[in-house]
């Protein structure tokens, strides 16, 4: 595997910084130059220090492993809106083949993410701080009681 193109997208435009009231779009191309199966591509979100927040892989929905045959692909990975609190991330990038080896770089692709404050979570006290890596608007209902 060989990646071609890495861009990170928001409302169909490359950016440099996120704006977390969007969703943000990962768009990876690369060229496959023979006959593969268990090919994986997929993405680390780390925080500054390196934490990972989480892990995606291209083919986690699938029924089961599968073989690539050669040539382009373009993997689009979309991140929903209001689930990245305002901060600076790390996005790494890797390819593996599933229980044989990692794909260069072994370290993977790192680019850095600043996401800025758009989104609707904690709206109504705008000048209080978003405290954690991720800031999900949860669905609550509250009603009187009594």
């Amino acid at each position: 595997l060989h990646f071609v193109n890495i861009k990170i997208v928001q409302q169909g435009h490359p950016i440099d910084i996120a704006q977390n009231g969007k969703p943000l779009e990962i768009l990876i191309e690369y060229d496959v130059q023979q006959k593969t199966t268990g090919l994986r591509v997929y993405f680390d979100l780390c925080d500054n220090e390196r934490t990972l927040l989480f892990r995606s892989f291209h083919d986690e929905d699938n029924d089961g492993i599968p073989t690539v045959e050669p040539g382009r692909y373009l993997s689009h990975a979309f991140i929903p809106q209001d689930i990245l609190a305002p901060a600076n991330y790390l996005l790494i990038i890797h390819a593996t083949i599933h229980n044989v080896r990692t794909i260069e770089p072994h370290d993977g692709i790192c680019i850095k993410l600043t996401v800025i404050r758009t989104g609707r979570a904690n709206r109504a006290y705008l000048s209080d701080p978003i405290r954690g890596k991720l800031a999900p608007l949860v669905p609550w209902v509250t009603r009187k009681i009594s």
